[in-house]
């Protein structure tokens, strides 16, 4: 203790100790105040940290903190550790919707079916809403509409190829029902 090694110098001093003891005992009372300012410092960063949200800030608290010895803050270090660990994942957190905005522009530019579903169930996950998981709902129904429209088109066209005349009503209905386009069912129709 930095007070009990002064009261002791003071003593020492006073009683004829040498000077050579003297000095040694000077030098480690300014090493034993300097790692108490130190230590005083850490525990105020830490303290401040807490309230901190750059994870570097954080972080660097936490070093110094460990590195004069934080026994005496532990509880301190524990809360600032806890405090940098949701702040990385915050910023994990953000990154990944970030990430998943880009994919719901992607899907949605290049109409991939896949893609789409793949990145609203990550958004969605996410917790996410705004304009880009509204446009890549929008585009997905499109694209759902547009991959209903085509399959009914190719079984009627494969229906319209062949001999079966039930089969191509049954088709025609389908495809119908699937909103398949106007002049594919009149074509359709013509083949009957």
């Amino acid at each position: 203790d930095a007070d009990a090694l002064k009261a002791a110098l003071d003593s020492a001093s006073q009683a004829g100790v040498g000077k050579k003891t003297i000095g040694d005992a000077k030098r480690a009372l300014a090493a034993c105040q300097e790692r108490a300012t130190r230590r005083q410092a850490a525990e105020a960063a830490l303290v401040e940290s807490l309230s901190s949200s750059d994870p570097d800030n954080v972080r660097a608290a936490i070093q110094e903190a460990q590195a004069v010895g934080a026994s005496a803050m532990d509880v301190q270090l524990e809360n600032a550790q806890t405090h940098l660990a949701e702040l990385e994942q915050a910023a994990r957190r953000e990154q990944d919707k970030k990430a998943v905005v880009a994919a719901l522009d992607v899907a949605a530019v290049k109409k991939d079916l896949a893609g789409l579903r793949e990145a609203i169930a990550q958004a969605e996950s996410l917790g996410m809403d705004g304009a880009a998981l509204t446009k890549a709902r929008k585009a997905l129904e499109k694209v759902e509409e547009k991959s209903r429209h085509d399959e009914a088109a190719a079984v009627l066209k494969a229906a319209a190829g062949g001999d079966d005349a039930d089969a191509l009503r049954a088709a025609i209905d389908a495809a119908s029902q699937a909103g398949a386009p106007k002049k594919s069912l009149d074509q359709a129709r013509k083949q009957l």
